[in-house]
């Protein structure tokens, strides 16, 4: 935990985010007429894969975020301990 740097955290979130609203576009595009080619659903495909990666790299970044906050918070109020 004392490796944790909340400014990197909140960087690779937007960088992950930013990468998420990419592929919902592409998604989009995917989805209108004409009939896509094989090549584009593979691409579809992979991009759902990379999708989940992101959500899953989300989901550790917050968590980590929230448990850094918890230390901070009972490291700021000792009382805590005896609670």
């Amino acid at each position: 935990m004392s490796n944790f740097n909340e400014a990197e955290a909140i960087t690779r979130i937007e960088a992950l985010v930013a990468e998420l609203k990419a592929i919902e576009l592409w998604d989009r595009e995917y989805l209108k007429p004409p009939k896509p080619s094989p090549e584009m659903k593979e691409s579809f495909i992979a991009r759902g894969l990379r999708r989940t990666e992101i959500l899953t790299d989300l989901r550790r970044i917050i968590s980590e975020i929230e448990k850094y906050h918890r230390i901070i918070a009972v490291w700021s109020d000792p009382t805590t301990f005896f609670s």
